[in-house]
């Protein structure tokens, strides 16, 4: 066994979770997670690191002070990847949070619209408008629940993402992508090409996403 790496690894360990529990000192205790342990660990063997594939629940309300001022996608990176999860999948699981989380800011809350960024000068004009509507931003939140289960193979993360915005008429968004594939936005067709699930609910104002992750 290299004692080395592994010691090199519980360096970074701890470097990682320093940097989690500095953000969660900055956040309003309103939007402080709450987490619940569920059942026994199943454990299931790696190579020569045995991870322990549990059940567990993490629940977040962000407020608009703390979207104002903190990118919540790093923070819910580091809890997943800190409680579960092999570090293998630690950028699938980045990119499927970034895009589910940034569609609930930037087209629930501060209702974007993705077609600016279609030309160079409309790509600048939205994040330009994104950095007006998103200080202007009051009285909203995004909630996010990440759901951990553990199967045979590894487990499966269930991801919901809820903002207090408008929402949209997702059943018509689905009946258009079926007439027209290319009407999937990027960042959405890769959300479905990495998870076995993906789907809206509400008013179009709540995503769900499940990923698998095989040890």
């Amino acid at each position: 066994m290299d004692l080395k790496g592994l010691q090199t690894d519980h360096d970074q360990n701890l470097a990682i979770a320093a940097h989690f529990f500095e953000r969660i000192a900055k956040m309003n205790p309103v939007d402080l997670p709450r987490l619940t342990v569920l059942k026994k660990p199943l454990k299931i063997f790696c190579s020569d690191i045995v991870l322990f594939a549990s059940k567990w629940q993490a629940d977040f309300c962000f407020s608009a002070e703390t979207l104002r001022t903190l990118d919540i996608v790093p923070l819910l990176v580091n809890v997943v990847m800190q409680i579960q999860a092999s570090h293998k999948h630690q950028q699938r699981i980045y990119t499927v949070l970034t895009e589910l989380c940034s569609n609930a800011l930037e087209h629930g809350l501060l209702k974007l619209d993705s077609k600016l960024k279609q030309s160079a000068n409309g790509f600048a004009e939205y994040y330009t408008l994104r950095g007006q509507r998103l200080a202007e931003l009051s009285d909203n939140s995004i909630k996010v629940s990440l759901l951990h289960q553990a199967n045979k193979e590894g487990g499966q993360l269930t991801i919901v993402v809820e903002d207090s915005g408008d929402g949209f008429d997702y059943q018509q968004h689905v009946k258009n992508l079926a007439e027209n594939e290319g009407l999937c936005g990027r960042g959405e067709g890769l959300v479905k090409q990495l998870c076995s699930e993906f789907h809206y609910s509400g008013h179009g104002n709540i995503a769900h996403a499940v990923y698998s992750w095989i040890s």
